[in-house]
């Protein structure tokens, strides 16, 4: 009798074991099921995962030479240091410097003001044929640069003084930057804070000269309530937006079929989240895509190789595009700037201002829904609470929310028109700003959309 009770515990506690080793692996299961599912999600809308950049604004002042030969690089790193405090931040282009400044700033009308370009020796050559400036105010006043950015006419008229010659002509200014991101990034970015794309650039390789004791250029836009002296502020050369994101390589290892799942990691010793893989190497050779499947957890990145034959045994190396968790007080004005890897002292670096810096984190869930609201590929079916929706993800970004100003939506044809309730000039510039952002969102994640999208007072 005590046997067949023995017999019975033993039995009960092989099955409770193996109810709980059944349990567990369900969990497991579940969890990586879920795993793969968001890094899907991840793969394809990494960029809408990705946080805002927090960083500040460079000015390059008192240039000491006379060309443009001088060149910033793509993620070219800044060491940033405050009192207990430091960290890197890395610029968002790479732009040639011009090698002068804003010398004046006159109003000349109600609809135009002149800017003069010089420096100090009164002569500079520009060999690449081209002028480039910012439209910036500070973060309290971002909707001064707004204003302008979006009243500017796109033809100017450009004067150009070489020896004797004085010469003008009719110019273009392209305004704007494509950064070098992806395009759900950039539109999540420029929403953001618009600043960063208050670019103007002006190629005048149509005249032969490239040295000059000046340049002035006549730029149309409405002026009527900006006063003079705040206009003198609004115009810089040599802005560089420097962000706390940038791409890195992994550290090596070795595909020895000893993981499922290989974490990848860097040499960085500051705290990270790793937003998205951008390759794989393979004894320097890219690996396909198809070899591997990424996974997303933890705000780490990991690869889960299901062809391995081909690598086993070779060194992998790769890069990852990465953001780093630095101390706020890193992104101030008054902060120790230095460029890393070199002793520049031809000219001064200054921060002038920071990037619109707010919590901006998003998670799987809302991308889920958001996923759900662009598979309804046809817009003009949308009612107004779906276009709510969609205004209310972007909302969580912007500088100046919208979801709220939305009152009806109207269908012409082809043509939807979004009515918002405002008054404010500046707040419908902004509108049509942030409206224009969407459009580049929809046109490129619903496919072969033929549809218009308007705004509407």
């Amino acid at each position: 009798m005590n046997n067949n009770i023995e017999v019975d515990k033993v039995a009960n506690s092989i099955l409770t074991k193996l109810s709980e080793w059944k349990e567990n692996a369900n969990a497991n299961f579940v969890k990586y099921a879920h795993q793969i599912y968001a890094s899907k999600i991840q793969n394809k809308y990494s960029s809408l995962l990705t946080p805002c950049p927090k960083g500040i604004f460079l000015k390059i002042t008192d240039i000491e030479y006379n060309n443009d030969s001088e060149y910033i690089d793509l993620y070219q790193e800044l060491q940033v240091n405050r009192p207990n405090c430091q960290g890197s931040l890395f610029s968002m282009l790479d732009t040639s410097l011009m090698p002068f400044g804003v010398h004046r700033v006159r109003k000349l009308s109600d609809n135009s003001i002149n800017l003069t370009f010089s420096n100090n020796d009164k002569t500079f050559t520009l060999a690449n044929q081209r002028l480039v400036f910012w439209i910036h105010s500070d973060t309290s006043n971002i909707k001064r640069s707004l204003q302008i950015f979006n009243n500017l006419k796109e033809k100017a008229k450009l004067t150009y003084y070489s020896g004797s010659v004085e010469s003008c002509l009719e110019v273009n200014l392209e305004l704007g930057h494509p950064y070098k991101q992806k395009v759900n990034m950039a539109i999540k970015n420029n929403i953001y804070d618009p600043r960063l794309q208050f670019i103007v650039s002006i190629d005048f390789s149509a005249i032969k000269e490239i040295s000059f004791e000046k340049l002035d250029l006549e730029l149309k836009f409405n002026t009527l309530s900006i006063p003079e002296y705040e206009l003198t502020k609004c115009f810089h050369t040599n802005l560089i937006p420097m962000m706390n994101q940038a791409v890195v390589n992994i550290e090596p290892f070795k595909l020895d079929g000893n993981d499922d799942i290989y974490w990848l990691k860097t040499d960085s010793e500051l705290k990270y989240q790793a937003c998205e893989l951008r390759g794989l190497y393979s004894n320097n050779y890219l690996i396909n895509p198809s070899a591997y499947r990424i996974v997303y957890n933890d705000n780490q990145i990991g690869v889960e190789f299901n062809q391995i034959e081909e690598y086993f045994n070779t060194n992998i190396t790769g890069s990852m595009y990465i953001d780093y968790n630095l101390d706020d007080s890193l992104y101030a004005t008054d902060t120790n700037l230095r460029w890393y890897g070199h002793n520049i002292n031809r000219y001064k670096i200054n921060a002038i201002s920071s990037i619109y810096n707010h919590s901006t984190s998003v998670d799987e869930i809302k991308i889920r829904a958001l996923i759900s609201l662009l598979s309804i590929s046809e817009l003009t079916k949308w009612t107004v609470d779906m276009w709510k929706h969609l205004l209310a993800f972007f909302d969580k970004f912007a500088y100046i929310k919208i979801n709220y100003l939305l009152n009806k939506v109207e269908i012409k044809g082809k043509e939807i028109v979004l009515n918002f309730i405002t008054d404010d000039a500046v707040i419908q510039k902004w509108i049509i700003f942030y409206i224009h952002q969407l459009k580049l969102f929809i046109s490129h994640n619903v496919p072969y959309l033929d549809t218009k999208l308007e705004v509407g007072f």
